[in-house]
């Protein structure tokens, strides 16, 4: 579409006004004639005019004194002015251009040199405009995308960041030079060798575009996730001279969990890190880390489906955070928490700021107790709970890693039950052995069902293993004679809570020589004389239930020939005192 555009002639002359108006109205331009230069201004504030042929010598107000006062409201660009003069002084031509004059043409009009140069001025004046608009509408698009520009030109080495880029990163329009390291300094250092070998890959001809995720330093010491995209100009032989592209904060997407809209693993594990070194910063600085794990969830999914689950899962997630929102006269005001999921049923909480392992347990506790309701879900009421680890910063951790390993394991003690065995391969120590390193200190071998105790390797602890036998009776007495002291002596207790008296036995209680102590099941009571009486319930074989199901006490008989009917035996007492 040709645009021709509107010109306002100025001439005190009508003669010159009617002939140079018509030939330009022939030529499609839309002409306006003003007799002198208040006339010509009065025009000028009513309406707009693409270009002005101004005559120099009229009276009143000569053109000079109307191109002055055009200048005042209109550049050069805006509103172009020819001059149309008589004169061929070259001191009234620089006076021209002086004070604003964008051409000029001599009288008698040579219209074919009168049109070029009209039809240039235009053209210039329209393309600055579309520039001008087309810019405006870049500049309105990237404020809506709220997008950060960025312009390098290869050959000096210097960038041009948008106010916006600098906004980005948390600095105003002063604070940042000119060259790239404003840039490069503030990725993050895992990131840094990705970004480059992405532009060098770009730069040499090897893809399209530039384009790279990656985390760029803010001003506050935190690092964003930002989406970087950009393409290189080249010249005639290929080689890159200009880079510009733009920069996407992507943080809210990259770390948030899509399905609960907490902190996923990616910015929970640049917290833990973050908190880590503060430790190093500050001697008295601890945080606690809880590991929530739901228990038995995936029966969820395979009885109810996986809607079902995930709404399970959001529905967890809103319960958990509102018990950490409300009120809480435990927890001290300096303390944060932070509650993520980063895994499928799997939660933590980042307990900042803490003075001891206690507040941390409380915590744990609290959040446990908030799962203890049911849940409807779907007209389904469903029921979960969750097992809780805890870590605490004190040990000395240094990577996310660590800590996150101890919390998800950190278990005072397992007990497992259905068999260990000293053969070449162990079902319960085989599983075990796929959970860290593990270690059988002893195994102590019962009549035909071993127990076994064991140290399994959990980063810096090492936390107690008791292998019960699969047996139901074996299993009980393992866990009576071996299992329940050595777990009371971890928890700080002298003796066990199992007491045991002096009884006397009211019949022969006897086993085999074979140079060990056994122990007996048997079954007791109050006798007329005050004293505790004890009798054999039966066999005692290890798959003899019933002898476990009567046995009140468990009489320790030393090996030798046994306990004589009237003799004293000690035993221990089954029922708790």
């Amino acid at each position: 579409m040709i645009r021709k555009g509107s010109l306002l002639i100025v001439d005190d002359n009508e003669a010159n006004r009617d002939v140079l108006s018509r030939r330009l109205a022939m030529n499609g331009y839309a002409v306006t004639v003003a007799a002198s230069g208040v006339e010509a201004l009065a025009c000028v504030a009513a309406a707009p005019y693409d270009l002005v042929l101004l005559d120099v010598e009229m009276p009143s107000m000569s053109g000079f004194d109307v191109l002055g006062r055009i200048r005042e409201t209109h550049s050069s660009t805006q509103l172009p002015v020819i001059m149309v003069t008589a004169r061929t002084d070259g001191a009234d031509i620089v006076e021209a251009f002086r004070l604003g004059a964008n051409d000029y043409v001599t009288k008698p009009i040579d219209f074919p040199v009168a049109l070029a140069r009209i039809g240039t001025h235009l053209s210039h004046k329209h393309a600055v405009e579309d520039l001008h608009d087309s810019e405006e509408r870049y500049a309105l698009a990237m404020q809506g995308a709220n997008d950060g520009l960025w312009d390098w030109n290869l050959i000096t080495n210097e960038v041009h960041w948008s106010v916006r880029w600098k906004a980005m990163l948390g600095y105003d329009d002063s604070a940042i030079g000119t060259s790239p390291d404003e840039w490069f300094t503030r990725v993050h250092r895992d990131d840094l060798d990705r970004v480059d070998e992405a532009l060098q890959a770009h730069l040499t001809g090897g893809t399209g575009y530039y384009e790279s995720e990656h985390r760029i330093l803010h001003r506050n010491g935190t690092f964003r996730w930002v989406l970087c995209r950009g393409a290189a100009i080249r010249n005639v032989e290929g080689a890159a001279t200009r880079l510009a592209g733009s920069l996407t904060d992507i943080t809210d997407a990259k770390v948030s969990d899509t399905l609960t809209g907490l902190p996923n693993r990616l910015l929970f594990v640049d917290l833990i890190e973050r908190a880590i070194k503060r430790t190093e910063r500050h001697r008295d600085y601890v945080f606690g880390l809880l590991v929530l794990g739901l228990d038995q969830f995936r029966m969820v999914g395979d009885s109810l489906g996986p809607l079902t689950a995930d709404r399970l899962l959001v529905a967890v997630a809103n319960r958990l955070q509102s018990s950490l929102n409300s009120p809480d006269s435990a927890r001290p005001e300096t303390t944060s928490v932070t509650l993520a999921r980063i895994a499928g049923d799997e939660f933590t909480v980042l307990v900042d700021d803490i003075a001891d392992v206690s507040e941390a347990v409380a915590l744990a506790e609290r959040l446990r107790r908030a799962l203890e309701k049911p849940f409807d879900i779907e007209g389904h009421q469903l029921f979960t709970s969750a097992t809780v680890g805890i870590a605490i910063s004190t040990t000395g951790y240094r990577c996310p890693e660590e800590i996150l390993r101890d919390a998800a394991s950190s278990y005072d003690a397992i007990i497992t039950s259905g068999g260990v065995s000293m053969g070449e391969y162990d079902v319960v120590k085989a599983v075990l052995s796929r959970i860290a390193d593990m270690r059988w200190m002893q195994i102590a071998i019962k009549p035909a069902k071993p127990f076994a105790f064991g140290l399994l390797a959990a980063s810096r602890r090492q936390v107690p293993v008791f292998g019960l036998p699969g047996n139901p009776v074996s299993s009980m007495v393992s866990f009576e004679l071996f299992a329940r002291p050595a777990l009371r002596k971890m928890m700080g207790h002298a003796g066990i809570d199992r007491p045991t008296v002096v009884a006397i036995a009211d019949e022969v209680l006897r086993r085999q020589p074979d140079g060990k102590t056994h122990y007996m099941r048997v079954s007791g009571a109050f006798g007329d004389d005050g004293r505790y009486h004890v009798r054999s319930v039966g066999a005692q074989g290890s798959h003899q239930l019933a002898a476990t199901s009567l046995a009140d006490a468990i009489a320790i008989v030393p090996d030798g020939d046994g306990i004589q009917p009237g003799d004293p035996v000690t035993a221990m007492l089954l029922s708790i005192a």
